[in-house]
């Protein structure tokens, strides 16, 4: 399904409207509320509520470089993500939108944490934990879950585009050149 102009800005617009409240929104509930107390384990254990501030980029990655480096590889990798999915998003005439809403996530994830970095000199609040059985992942927030979900969904949809393009291959008569022996030869 393809959209017009006007209903891919209307879906690119509520989505990362959602994103930018919902992760700003839970973030300063994970200050006021996290900040000064114990972790708290929910859901059986697959969640685990505490606070956390994040200097580095996904996961803590480059925590360690020197603070103005760090602060501007962050912002530099949170807009570039940003202006990358918004240039998709709107010069992109004929997205699907399946797509649209994959690449939105990332633009309102990435504005969501590019928010964070500027408020707090280059950090990221991030105060969720899942755990299943003796998996678990490193801390994240609202924003980290739209970027990971928006980028998953593409890898599916890239799979599932190249799987749709190989069937409709085979699907597809041989189209070799048959015309060979189809004429017969007049002789003089």
């Amino acid at each position: 399904m393809t959209l017009s102009k006007l209903q891919r800005l209307a879906l690119i617009g509520a989505i990362v409207l959602l994103c930018v409240v919902s992760d700003r929104t839970t973030k300063e509930l994970a200050q006021r509320l996290l900040s000064q107390s114990e972790p708290r384990v929910l859901l059986g254990g697959l969640l685990t509520l505490t606070y956390a501030v994040n200097r580095g980029a996904f996961l803590g990655l480059g925590g360690s470089l020197p603070s103005p480096l760090r602060f501007a590889l962050s912002l530099l990798s949170n807009g570039v993500i940003v202006a990358w999915g918004l240039i998709l998003i709107l010069r992109t005439a004929s997205i699907e939108a399946p797509k649209l809403v994959s690449v939105a996530l990332l633009v309102g994830g990435g504005i969501g944490n590019l928010i964070d970095r500027i408020e707090h000199d280059g950090a990221v609040v991030d105060f969720m934990i899942l755990r299943v059985g003796p998996l678990h992942t490193g801390i994240f927030n609202i924003a980290d879950l739209a970027i990971v979900g928006g980028a998953l969904a593409l890898g599916a949809l890239a799979f599932w585009e190249g799987k749709q393009a190989q069937m409709q291959e085979k699907q597809l008569p041989d189209q070799e050149d048959d015309s060979a022996g189809s004429y017969e030869e007049k002789g003089p």
